[in-house]
């Protein structure tokens, strides 16, 4: 073996000793590999060019080197060298070994492989990796292989192609270039491997065996279809692989992106999957799991025998996939439902899952509104109307109570079907509300709209009264039957407790505002919800539905919102906002100066014109 020294700029040539053969290394500055990624060491680095054979060079103080123009090197001993040594190197054809320092915090070394690289045998890279980046004109991104976050240095690398048997103990990485051979079927003995890694394999099938893997991974395969074996991994993914359709084996984690693929299979238990940007429609799972979905427009069906969890990401929306279940020909809406009950109630039925969904999470404000929607559309078919409700029903439940009991699914349609809430009674979804009440009308005729009939016989809340009042007096009025509703409405109001409100809006505030309520600001909110449907009342022209609001008002036990109310009535029916005015007056509770002597003039004023009128029964 050749022993090299390092020429650095400065010193002089070394002068050769007798027995052993010593070359200059001229110094170079052009033979960095391009990376858009940190070169840490870079600075001040030496340059080795035209070594061949079997060469050692470097020691202790060389901590970043560059290696070009050596198409006569066989291999390379670059142990002495600093342990987190930065190696750039254009790869030579004919290298078979490299050896770097052993120690920690290990070597990063950079690799420009040729345009064609096709050894016959695989390149040993011994010694401690905490990087290896690889780039070629062949690849659709740069290849980068770092060591784990939580984890020591890799020891040993092997890059090229296959072995047909295990790899050396000292080896525990495995990078399989497949433009070095393109079998049919590839057979890795992964025994003692921690990773491996395929790049640009042009296999159709890979048999693991003997594999316990901390990490597997599949890149731009183009004609892989299959993965088999009794093989584990703690983490494995496929990228770019479009052809792929069947995964077996187990571990923590298995990802797959960027499948052409229209169905999956994944026969094997893994504790997470992630599906990700690709236009599959047919997953096939054949045990329980958490599925993670990331944009999948096109996913429709997910079959497993067991019980699994379903995630989505914020580019999918649920209501839309629902859309697509549910889109079944007039008639069959039934079935569908019925199905899928029976799946629900199992923990394994997609429909299910998007229900879960869209009653939940970040964007349920978007997507609950789109649902009901999508439900009242299928109402319009009278064949459809059960099933549509029997949904609503589902959703509305799962919307209140997430953990609510599903192994039962009449505990599920008992809970929504009694219930009339959204949002925990939240106004600024009364678009919601209003087309729950429109597919309530469509499907009234419908027996198992029953519960719910009795339910609007019994309101209570001021949400329903709102809600109630917008039906009569919206663009949406001829939906609703007008009888029904001011029937509604006005036993609604002789039941609404005022306190109780109150008490609702501050606790809702507190959990948005970390347990520190404003009350007089909960005060006004509740005073501008009197304030509309005050409004919305008088439009309708319906004697003692103003009067019904007295008690309400007043049962607030707030002097502020009493009077604030009594003079938004005096617009509307000044007897009714008189009497609320005056009792208001004698409430306890701090009231602000200007808004008591707002009272009083209104008071005032009313007695004058009184006075000129000649009225004395004020």
């Amino acid at each position: 073996m050749q022993r090299h020294r390092v020429h650095r700029p400065g010193r002089q040539p070394p002068v050769s000793e007798p027995g052993i053969t010593q070359r200059v290394v001229e110094p170079r500055t052009n033979a960095a590999v391009a990376s858009d990624r940190p070169q840490a060491g870079a600075e001040g680095r030496q340059f080795l060019t035209g070594l061949r054979g079997h060469v050692r060079a470097g020691d202790a103080s060389i901590r970043a080197l560059a290696l070009a123009e050596c198409p006569g090197l066989e291999s390379l001993d670059l142990s002495d060298c600093s342990p987190g040594l930065y190696l750039q190197i254009e790869l030579p054809a004919g290298l078979r070994q490299l050896r770097l320092p052993q120690d920690a915090p290990g070597a990063i070394i950079q690799i420009q492989l040729p345009a064609a690289f096709r050894p016959v045998q695989p390149i040993v890279i011994e010694g401690a990796l905490a990087d290896v980046g690889l780039e070629a004109p062949w690849m659709v991104h740069p290849f980068h292989l770092d060591a784990a976050k939580d984890r020591s240095p890799f020891q040993g690398l092997l890059l090229g192609p296959a072995l047909h048997g295990p790899v050396d103990a000292a080896i525990s990485t495995q990078l399989v270039l497949g433009r070095a051979r393109a079998a049919e079927t590839l057979d890795l003995d992964a025994c003692g491997l921690e990773r491996l890694v395929l790049l640009g394999s042009m296999a159709r099938r890979i048999r693991l065996s003997n594999a316990r893997l901390h990490s597997l991974q599949a890149i731009e395969c183009p004609r892989l279809e299959r993965v088999e074996g009794e093989f584990a991994s703690d983490h494995a993914a496929f990228d770019v692989c479009r052809r792929l359709d069947t995964v077996e084996g187990r571990g923590e984690r298995l990802a797959i992106s960027c499948s052409g693929r229209r169905q999956l299979r994944i026969h094997g238990r893994w504790d997470r999957i992630e599906l990700s940007y690709s236009d599959v429609q047919r997953v096939e799972l054949s045990s329980g799991t958490r599925l993670e979905l990331i944009s999948l427009p096109a996913v429709r069906e997910v079959q497993c025998p067991e019980p699994f969890e379903l995630g989505i990401d914020g580019s999918m929306r649920a209501s839309d996939h629902l859309a697509v279940l549910l889109d079944e020909p007039p008639g069959r809406l039934g079935d569908l439902v019925e199905r899928e009950c029976d799946r629900f109630r199992h923990g394994h039925s997609l429909p299910g899952h998007w229900l879960r969904l869209m009653s939940g999470g970040i964007r349920v404000g978007d997507e609950l509104p789109r649902a009901m929607g999508l439900l009242k559309e299928l109402a319009r078919r009278k064949s459809d109307r059960e099933a549509a409700w029997r949904v609503r029903c589902h959703l509305n439940a799962l919307h209140r109570d997430p953990d609510i009991d599903t192994d039962d699914s009449t505990v599920a349609f008992r809970s929504g079907s009694a219930a009339w809430c959204w949002f925990d009674g939240a106004p600024e979804h009364h678009g919601l509300w209003l087309d729950d009440l429109a597919l309530y009308f469509r499907c009234r005729e419908e027996r198992v709209t029953a519960r719910f009939t009795r339910t609007l016989a019994r309101l209570d809340r001021l949400i329903h009264a709102e809600v109630l009042a917008l039906a009569l007096t919206g663009q949406r009025k001829a939906g609703f039957d007008r009888a029904a509703c001011l029937n509604w409405l006005a036993q609604c109001l002789q039941r609404i407790d005022g306190a109780r409100e109150l008490r609702h809006m501050n606790r809702l505030a507190a959990i948005h505002r970390h347990w520190r309520p404003v009350r007089h600001d909960h005060d006004r909110r509740l005073t501008e919800r009197l304030r509309r449907l005050i409004h919305a009342l008088g439009e309708l022209e319906a004697p003692g539905l103003l009067a019904a609001m007295v008690e309400p008002i007043l049962s607030t036990g707030s002097a502020a919102i009493a009077l604030r109310a009594g003079i938004d009535l005096l617009r509307v029916e000044r007897e009714t906002g008189l009497r609320v005015i005056s009792r208001g007056l004698s409430l306890d509770g701090e009231v602000p100066a200007g808004l008591r002597a707002a009272a009083l003039r209104e008071l005032l004023t009313i007695e004058e014109r009184n006075e000129r009128t000649g009225d004395p029964t004020q």
